[in-house]
């Protein structure tokens, strides 16, 4: 499950499935220095997936087409007419 949304620096809201401290560091430094409003950890999950995959077609940037000879493939709408 990808819950976990740090603000600032990625040590207070590092994933517990995260452990290699050099990767913890070198996220809290980028966030240091680039200040993000949140810092994201990706798990690769499929709940994640369509959370990402819902939010592209929620706004019409994107939108479903068939799913059953498609598997779910998205089209980009903004180049649309």
């Amino acid at each position: 499950m990808n819950s976990a949304k740090a603000r600032g620096t990625a040590g207070a809201g590092t994933p517990d499935w995260v452990r290699h401290q050099g990767v913890k560091e070198w996220v809290a430094q980028m966030a240091q220095l680039a200040k993000p409003d949140r810092v994201v950890w990706c798990d690769g999950s499929q709940e994640e997936y369509e959370r990402l995959r819902q939010g592209i077609v929620d706004p019409g940037t994107m939108e479903r087409l068939d799913p059953k000879p498609l598997e779910a493939l998205v089209l980009e709408t903004r180049l649309l007419p």
